[in-house]
């Protein structure tokens, strides 16, 4: 159980870690990761697809925040019912999950569980669109970066992401690709200070909750759960870190699976249920103008889950130009064209690279 505080928000602040990001040096320009020599991304660590058992048994923490609507028992049982049925239909693997705990998000959010120097990383991590700090340029060459890292094809790219972005570079660089993606990330990323949570008080406050880049770290910091749900509205921008598919919805996470030293498949997925659940005009237009059913909005959070789960279980990838695979990641938040648009049969005759074992790297735990 993580130490409780009730003030979270200020001891981050305290960090100074905005200040940081005005001190990075942009003489890291193809990858911003290499300016902490402690960072295990500076070092090069990956962690190695687990050896899956037959059955697998998995622990669940439930974040919540009470600023959002959160989840119904039934709900949750649902989802967790639903992603376990998707993975042995797309994974051929049986997944069972324990007794869900319960965990306030002030709680979870103890950046004393991390070091001093994983700290100082992740505010240089953080794009600081709070307060207009934020280097669009560093931004953009981390983006690149990692695009690169990844050997992301520009043309699958452009496929996936032209229906949903104003307008798309027709160039075959990853650079002019990437410009345009930040462009609608931070563009879109502002309408989310606008809105307003249950409390009167904005989506997007003070308090650093909305960050990726600390969901990313904090379960690394050793949180023993294979999963964790949260009702969290994630919603940043990253100097590296960055997703094509999270850059379009304006910097929205719907799920993550990031490394995890207590988690007996060496990672944490994450899912956050913000996306399918809220009803303000942001969320609304990103799904089309749809409102969905509590148990529709239940059962696309599970189907996410397993989404994260083909990371966790065996680092899948990304199949971009595969729509009937559950690792074809939501196109904006559209969940139930992305559902519909779902075939195990199909995904496993398409036989596509991202779905093979350890297409992807994951990084090590910052240490």
């Amino acid at each position: 159980m993580l130490k409780k505080s009730s003030e979270g928000p200020l001891r981050f602040n305290q960090l100074g870690y905005r200040e940081i990001l005005k001190q990075f040096s942009r003489a890291c320009c193809l990858s911003i990761f290499n300016a902490l020599a402690t960072s295990a991304f500076a070092q090069g660590c990956f962690i190695p697809p687990p050896d899956v058992p037959a059955i697998v048994s998995l622990r669940v923490t439930h974040v919540v925040n009470p600023r959002f609507p959160r989840a119904s028992g039934e709900q949750l049982r649902l989802l967790l019912e639903t992603a376990s049925e998707t993975s042995m239909q797309h994974f051929g693997k049986s997944v069972s999950f324990t007794t869900t705990t319960e965990v306030p998000i002030s709680e979870f959010f103890n950046p004393e569980r991390l070091t001093p120097g994983v700290r100082a990383e992740i505010g240089r991590r953080i794009f600081d669109f709070k307060r207009g700090a934020g280097d669009r340029a560093e931004m953009q060459r981390g983006f690149v970066a990692q695009l690169h890292r990844e050997s992301a094809q520009v043309g699958d790219i452009q496929a996936f992401a032209k229906p949903y972005l104003p307008e798309i570079s027709r160039s075959n660089t990853l650079e002019a690709l990437v410009e345009v993606l930040v462009d609608t990330q931070l563009r879109r990323l502002e309408h989310w200070r606008t809105v307003k949570a249950a409390d009167g008080q904005p989506v997007i406050d003070a308090s650093p909750y909305n960050e990726y880049t600390w969901w990313d770290a904090l379960p690394g910091a050793g949180y023993s759960a294979e999963v964790i749900i949260t009702n969290q509205l994630i919603a940043s921008a990253e100097n590296g870190d960055n997703s094509v598919h999270s850059a379009i919805r304006g910097g929205v996470t719907n799920g993550n699976t990031s490394a995890n030293p207590k988690s007996t498949l060496g990672t944490t997925a994450l899912v956050s249920i913000y996306p399918m659940m809220a009803r303000d005009p942001a969320v609304r237009s990103l799904r089309g103008d749809e409102d969905y059913a509590p148990m529709d909005a239940a059962r696309y959070a599970g189907l996410l889950l397993a989404h994260e789960l083909g990371h966790a279980l065996y680092h899948f990838g990304h199949p971009f130009t595969e729509k009937s695979c559950v690792m074809y990641p939501p196109p904006l938040l559209r969940f139930r064209q992305w559902a519909n648009d779902l075939s195990g049969f199909a995904c496993h005759a398409s036989a596509a690279k991202a779905m093979a074992r350890a297409a992807v790297k994951m990084n090590c735990a910052l240490n």
